[in-house]
Order: C-alpha cells, then structure tokens, then sequence
C-alpha cells in the first residue's frame, strides 16, 4: 500500500491574463477551444525563439517527428 495516497490533479484556466481563474470541467467546449489555440500560439512563438537562436534544432525536431510521430508528417 502506498505511503501516500495519489495526487488529484486540478487544471484551472484563466481568460483574462489571470485575474480569475475557472475549473477546466466548468469550461464550455468554445473555452476549452480557445485555451488550447492560445497555448498553441504560445509553444509555437517559443518555438520560434529557439529555433532562431539554434538552426540545427530545427533538423533535429523533423528527424523526431519522421521517426516518433509519422503520421504528423503530410
């Protein structure tokens, strides 16, 4: 039996740069749609910054994708 019982994860979300937050399972499915573009935009532009300060990274995550996820490959 373990020493602790497991962690309950509890996803918050925030839509207006973080004045208050609401319960992920609140969410309407318009909200959920509108966090996950948001979060996409933002790993992207980081993306983007790492990718200019290192070209080869590019390389890198192409060869990632060819061999751990092909299908993303069109």
């Amino acid at each position: 039996m373990p020493k602790y019982p497991p962690l309950k994860v509890i996803r918050h979300v925030s839509f207006d740069g973080g004045k208050s937050y609401k319960l992920w399972d609140d969410c309407t499915e318009q909200e959920r749609q509108a966090a996950a573009d948001s979060i996409g935009r933002k790993l992207a532009g980081a993306l983007q910054d790492m990718v200019g300060r290192d070209p080869l990274l590019w390389d890198k995550l192409c060869e990632t994708a060819r061999t751990e996820h092909p299908e993303w490959i069109a």
